[in-house]
C-alpha cells in the first residue's frame, strides 16, 4: 500500500460523456460530463515553451499521483487548484496500485 501522507491535495477528474454523431462527421456529446474528486500528489514539471504561429506559447507539464483508478483516460480533465490540466498519458505502476498522469495546463 502506498504512503497516504504524500496525497495532499485534491483534484477533481472530469471524464466527457456519451457522444452522438451530428450528421456531419462529428460528434455532439449526448450524456452528462462526469467528475470524480480524489486525494493525489501533484507535481510541477519543468515548464516548456512552444513557437506556434511565430509565436513563443508557454507550456507547464504536470505530473499526477493516485491510487489506482480504472475509470480515468487520455481524454480525462483534471482540475487542481484553480488549475484546468489536460491529461495527455497515463501510466500504472508494476503493481497497480498506483497511476501517474501526465498532463498539461489548459485554458479550460
Amino acid at each position: 500500500m502506498s504512503n497516504a501522507g504524500k496525497y495532499r491535495e485534491r483534484v477533481t477528474f472530469y471524464t466527457p460523456g456519451a457522444t452522438v454523431s451530428d450528421g456531419a462527421g462529428g460528434q455532439l456529446p449526448a450524456g452528462p460530463e462526469t467528475s470524480l474528486t480524489l486525494w493525489a500528489r501533484v507535481q510541477a514539471l519543468p515548464a516548456k515553451e512552444d513557437l506556434i504561429s511565430g509565436k513563443i506559447v508557454p507550456r507547464q507539464p504536470y505530473k499526477v499521483t493516485i491510487r489506482y483508478a480504472s475509470s480515468l483516460s487520455n481524454s480525462t480533465r483534471m482540475e487542481c487548484n484553480g488549475k484546468h490540466i489536460s491529461v495527455t498519458s497515463i501510466v500504472s505502476n508494476e503493481r497497480t496500485t498506483e497511476i501517474y498522469l501526465y498532463g498539461v495546463e489548459c485554458d479550460s
